[in-house]
């Protein structure tokens, strides 16, 4: 990668980076596996957000050490943030203010793919913490990202 301190990077090459922040999460018993397909997901959540993204139930959150030992078996898991009961609100500077109930809103949300990449909300914080960046210009499509974002 080029640029000096703040980039630029590719994400695929910061993995050890990730690993270090994702380890911090764990430590604090803020993560756990699931083994859903996106199907399962899909199918679990209906009704859907209103973009149409399924709210992940937590179907997984609740396994015992002995379920998740079978499930792995069949499937490698992806890890998820276990959000807390909590509203998130801020103002975008465009699309004004926002809120968000995290369980009901957005749900456990994936921070490490069953492939072992990191999830684009994990990385993204990450960097933008490393690299100083205080203010996000984006899409309105990318609105309801913030609120996890601003979780992490």
């Amino acid at each position: 990668s080029e640029g000096g301190p703040a980039g630029s990077y590719y994400q695929s090459e910061r993995a050890e980076i990730y690993d270090a922040h994702f380890k911090k999460l764990e430590e604090l018993g803020r993560t756990y596996p699931c083994f859903c397909s996106r199907s399962e997901v899909r199918a679990a959540s209906a009704p859907h957000r209103d973009d149409g993204t399924p709210v992940y139930n937590g179907g997984c959150r609740y396994l015992t050490g002995s379920q998740r030992t079978e499930k792995a078996k069949k499937r490698a898991p992806s890890m998820r943030l276990w959000v807390p009961e909590k509203t998130i609100s801020f103002v975008d500077g465009h699309m004004g203010p926002y809120s968000e109930y995290l369980p009901e809103d957005c749900g456990d949300f994936v921070l490490r793919r069953a492939d072992g990449v990191y999830a684009y909300q994990l990385a993204v914080v990450v960097d933008d913490a490393l690299m100083g960046v205080n203010e996000v210009v984006r899409g309105a499509d990318l609105l309801q990202s913030t609120p996890r974002q601003l979780l992490l």
